[in-house]
């Protein structure tokens, strides 16, 4: 960063300023001059709120509130949780600070969090969606290390009404690692390196006698970690061979004129996915290329078989009462699908043209 732009971050974001009566400094590099500063040592802040004035300015390791015309410093308080990017409101009568924190905040350890694993998946008529995010917690001192109670409250949509999950808090004891000089307290960085955590409730301590031993696990790991990639390798090669020698679906499933008739043979009843599956079956054994019922609906002539399909699409996603159903599919596809005639175009969409013109040429 060029000393230009780090005098502007100073000028334009830290609001940096001097105490009243001070003679004002001017940089004449880059026209910017500076006014006064908060008074007292502390760290650079980054973020700043103001209400009249009031000003609020946080950083990683807590906030400061100060007062702009006559440059008091009220509160300078250590409350670490990164970002801290603070934001001021008034609400009946009281000025509320409220901070931003982008991971949870243990006193005594530090939290990092993993990446997040999201995953959807389709059970019947639901959506299911999963969202798993792990944190690693790193003690930063020896001592007693608790970490509080997690809550999630959740709304139960099929007895609708809301829980809430919890896992308990967590109570460990870090001690320091076997011929490492103790530590204090304050003296957090120190204890990184050396630092075991054990439940308070064991037995027996955790303890590092040394190198050797971690090294032994990773080289323990290393060969874990190839003799996993030559199984995968192992695995995969199989598996093409298998996919190789398969039959093709439609082969395994049987003739269009089979699928045909597990199909009527499905319809008289009552079961809607079924009945869903053996006419998507059929369907895909004259043409491969379908993927569901509504690429189904859109290759097929408007008519009867359309209404069927949509009907049938009604009862198992919406639950509609479709009195009949089974007869009006039997009825509708029992002389076979009344495909729409070729267009000409083998990639044809059923969508509209976006242009009045053929983009090819």
């Amino acid at each position: 960063m060029s000393l230009r732009r780090l005098v502007c971050l100073i000028g334009f974001v830290a609001l940096v300023v001097v105490p009243s009566g001070a003679t004002a400094t001017r940089d004449s590099r880059s026209g910017m001059r500076l006014n006064w500063s908060i008074p007292g040592p502390g760290p650079t802040h980054s973020d700043i709120a103001f209400w009249g004035d009031t000003g609020v300015a946080g950083d990683y390791d807590g906030f400061r509130v100060f007062n702009r015309q006559t440059h008091q410093l009220y509160v300078s308080y250590r409350c670490r949780g990164p970002q801290n990017d603070v934001s001021l409101w008034r609400y009946n009568g009281r000025l509320l600070l409220f901070m931003s924190v982008d991971r949870p905040q243990i006193d005594g350890a530090t939290v990092y969090p993993d990446k997040p694993v999201n995953g959807s998946r389709v059970e019947g008529q639901w959506l299911v969606g999963r969202r798993q995010q792990s944190f690693a917690v790193v003690p930063n001192r020896p001592g007693t290390l608790t970490i509080p109670e997690t809550t999630l409250t959740w709304w139960n949509v099929v007895e609708n009404h809301a829980e809430t999950a919890r896992v308990p808090a967590r109570t460990f004891t870090v001690v320091g690692a076997a011929g490492a000089a103790a530590a204090p307290p304050a003296a957090a960085p120190q204890a990184d390196a050396a630092a075991v955590v054990h439940p308070s409730a064991s037995t027996a301590p955790l303890a590092v006698s040394g190198g050797g031993w971690w090294r032994t696990v990773a080289l323990v790991s290393l060969a874990l970690w190839v003799l996993s990639v030559l199984a995968w390798m192992l695995w995969r090669r199989r598996s093409n061979k298998t996919a190789e020698s398969a039959p093709s679906p439609a082969a395994a499933q049987g003739s269009p004129s089979r699928l045909r008739a597990a199909f009527l043979v499905q319809a008289r009843g009552s079961d809607a996915p079924g009945q869903a599956a053996a006419l998507l079956a059929w369907a895909q054994a004259e043409r491969p290329s379908l993927r569901n019922l509504g690429e189904l609906a859109q290759a097929l002539s408007a008519g009867p078989q359309r209404e069927a399909i949509e009907a049938l699409q009604r009862k198992r996603y919406a639950g509609a009462d479709e009195p009949g159903l089974g007869s009006r599919l039997a009825a509708a596809f029992r002389d076979g699908f009344a495909w729409q005639p070729a267009t000409g175009s083998a990639d044809a969409s059923p969508l509209p043209p976006l242009y009045p013109f053929s983009l090819r040429r």
